[in-house]
């Protein structure tokens, strides 16, 4: 199996080519751990897995679907673990939407406080 990306509007059988893919690698009798499907949101990667989980007669210690938020989590995890990751200090933590959003109000209004030194703004 090999590399693949695929796109396509809603409806059109992107998790439905996928399942079926992954089921066909698991009958081959590969290695679940190194499956890795990618998903828009957890409850599509969730979806994805169970799918793929009731139609496999294989058990999956591994999932192979993630959100692509939580494996990019992942990636930072195991970089800082290595440690690739020079100058990061303390636990890595995957933020919420909102999460995100009081922190970037809170670095604009140190800015515009004159607080904290902001960004080069452009003219």
């Amino acid at each position: 199996m090999t590399t693949q990306l695929l796109t396509g509007i809603p409806g059109t059988g992107k998790t439905h080519h996928l399942t079926e893919r992954a089921l066909r690698y698991l009958s081959d009798g590969r290695d679940p751990a190194r499956l890795l499907i990618l998903a828009p949101t957890r409850t599509a990667a969730t979806r994805m897995r169970d799918a793929i989980a009731a139609s496999s007669d294989r058990s999956l210690s591994v999932a192979p679907t993630r959100a692509w938020a939580a494996y990019a989590f992942d990636l930072l995890k195991r970089a800082q673990t290595r440690g690739l990751l020079t100058g990061v200090e303390g636990n890595l933590k995957l933020l919420s939407g909102p999460e995100q959003d009081v922190i970037i109000g809170e670095l604009l209004a140190n800015h515009a406080a004159g607080i904290a030194p902001g960004p080069a703004w452009p003219d």
